[in-house]
């Protein structure tokens, strides 16, 4: 086994079309995992550190809430609750309905509202359209296709943006997009330094950092400092989970999948060892 990190469709937060949390949350309701993973192969990502004893569980503990409670009044509500779980769509016939009702009335909050011509559309009259982010080559129609029949219920229109793999580098380098799919790195001990170019305010200016996003948090500076000077797996992990809620709950991604295994075929001539660690990648196991 290996913690996976989280592989989602990554939200432009620079655009001012995803500035508000409601409009956001919505976009993650509408996202259909349980059709697109009917053989049931994969996980739903609900975390940072899927698979590992670093996501957040439960409600938070007293290490996570010495963290978070400065904070209190910039982050959601939820961040205080439970541990962030993304919506479902097959726990029944309406499950997928309900959720775009919540969706729809989540918009609606933020201001876009359903128009005649069925497009979605703020007081300006402005539609909300962005547009999906792939490489030439990456068969994306699979995934998206169901996605955007959803989404086009609500009145949003998602195009598809094919580029070769040269302008696609450089357009993630200068965050010129509005959503593209990242995995974060796979890890036995998250390496803090990855996590503070992904989610640091600093790294949101800099081109050519993992910041896609363009996250910019004091509470998730706070945490992430946590995490460097932890002395502690105790302290380490209160602080991984505090990120863990503070990134979910924010909304700033629409969370898709991991695996919890690897395929691997060994020779078993020389057997495996008798002891081995919980947690390790198939590049560098025992």
């Amino acid at each position: 086994e290996s913690g996976d990190g989280l592989q989602s469709y990554q939200i432009n937060l620079r655009r001012p079309i995803f500035s508000d949390i409601r409009v956001r949350e919505a976009i993650v309701l509408s996202y259909d995992f349980e059709t697109n993973n009917r053989y049931r192969r994969l996980k739903r990502a609900n975390s940072v550190f899927n698979n590992s004893e670093f996501a957040a569980t439960g409600t938070p503990s007293p290490g996570e809430l010495k963290l978070l409670e400065p904070y209190r009044a910039e982050l959601p509500k939820q961040v205080f609750g439970p541990a962030f779980v993304a919506p479902r769509n097959d726990s029944d016939a309406n499950a997928l309905r309900r959720n775009l009702l919540k969706a729809r009335s989540l918009l609606e909050e933020a201001g876009w509202k359903l128009a005649p011509d069925g497009r979605l559309r703020n007081a300006k009259g402005e539609p909300f359209i962005f547009e999906y982010l792939s490489a030439t080559g990456q068969n994306t129609d699979a995934r998206m296709n169901p996605w955007r029949r959803n989404l086009d219920k609500l009145g949003i229109q998602v195009p598809d943006r094919k580029v070769d793999y040269a302008l696609f580098n450089r357009r993630l380098t200068d965050f010129d997009f509005d959503m593209v799919t990242i995995v974060e790195p796979a890890f036995t001990l998250p390496e803090v330094a990855n996590y503070v170019d992904l989610y640091g305010s600093r790294s949101a200016g800099e081109p050519g950092s993992g910041n896609y996003r363009g996250v910019k948090s004091r509470a998730a500076d706070r945490v992430l400092q946590a995490m460097s000077t932890a002395t502690t797996l105790e302290d380490f992990r209160d602080a991984c989970r505090a990120l863990d809620r503070i990134v979910m709950w924010s909304y700033w991604q629409v969370p898709e999948l991991y695996s919890n295994f690897e395929d691997m075929s060994y020779w078993d001539k020389f057997a495996m060892p008798a002891v081995r660690p919980k947690f390790f990648q198939i590049n560098n196991s025992p």
